[in-house]
């Protein structure tokens, strides 16, 4: 057993600890330059990966990763080394990106505030400098770059280097580049005697298929034309009918619970899908 674990063994780091481990592994096993911005909590805490000159510095924000730590405090080298391969990919990949790279990711109002608060630069103008519209209630649309097993955010800078004229070019590139990469791995899975479906691509980012339901409730006769829907996280997406109460309550049971644990957790509530309009469900 590694030093590190014995110390920690009993004890788990504090998330100052943890964000100065690793930093330091950053640094010392994959050679890269950081930078940790300090805030009064790891919510406003990120660290720096500094690439060079007239590159943009991807952030690492740790708070999804220190929750699977304090789950498991004996994985400390496994999840610090997975996610530092993940930031290593990040900046190796950063100059491929292409315009067939963009996805849309759904995320939700607490993530966004989440981002804005963690950001120590002045910022002019944030709303021409993040990349988001409203969707639904707390939902939202946000974009990024899916380069191998890397997503990278996409921001505004992005849009010009690529010459993408404006966001509803945005949108319809990352609409269809979604359509693109799901097409012949998308499939449904229905629950006996019940209405309660899951939508699968294994491409863990499930919740974005929310924007092209029409395309699988067309390819799917079983699915209502007004189906109630859960993203509890990035990469799950279950819809039932709105008429059957049993799978409207074992699917609420399932948002909570996922929700509540994952580390790429979207949203607890139930929404629904309605001629192209997405609203918050509400039960009869």
């Amino acid at each position: 057993m590694s030093l590190l674990k014995k110390l920690f063994k009993s004890k788990p780091m504090d998330w100052r600890g943890f964000v100065s481990y690793f930093s330091e592994r950053l640094q010392s096993e994959h050679r890269l330059d950081t930078e940790i911005r300090w805030g009064s909590s790891l919510d406003d805490t990120s660290v720096l990966i500094l690439l060079g000159e007239g590159q943009d510095n991807p952030c690492a924000y740790l708070g999804n990763h220190y929750a699977h730590y304090l789950q498991n405090p004996e994985a400390l080298d496994e999840i610090i080394a997975l996610n530092a391969k993940v930031v290593r990919e990040m900046a190796e990949a950063d100059g491929t990106m292409t315009v067939d790279n963009i996805l849309p990711i759904i995320k939700d109002t607490a993530f966004l505030n989440n981002l804005l608060s963690q950001n120590h630069d002045p910022l002019p103008d944030t709303e021409t400098l993040l990349l988001y519209h409203p969707l639904a209630d707390n939902l939202l649309v946000m974009y990024v770059a899916h380069m191998g097993n890397v997503m990278r955010s996409f921001g505004a800078k992005d849009m010009e280097r690529l010459s993408i004229p404006d966001t509803d070019a945005l949108h319809s590139i990352a609409l269809a580049n979604l359509r693109r990469e799901t097409a012949g791995k998308l499939r449904t899975e229905h629950l006996e005697n019940s209405t309660l479906t899951q939508v699968i691509t294994n491409d863990d980012n499930e919740s974005a298929l929310i924007l092209i339901l029409d395309d699988i409730l067309a390819n799917d006769r079983q699915l209502p034309a007004n189906p109630v829907f859960a993203i509890p996280s990035r990469d799950f997406l279950a819809l039932c009918s709105p008429s059957d109460h049993d799978a409207v309550a074992a699917m609420l049971e399932i948002a909570l619970e996922v929700a509540q644990n994952d580390p790429y957790a979207v949203s607890e509530q139930l929404y629904q899908y309605h001629n192209g309009t997405i609203t918050l469900f509400q039960s009869v």
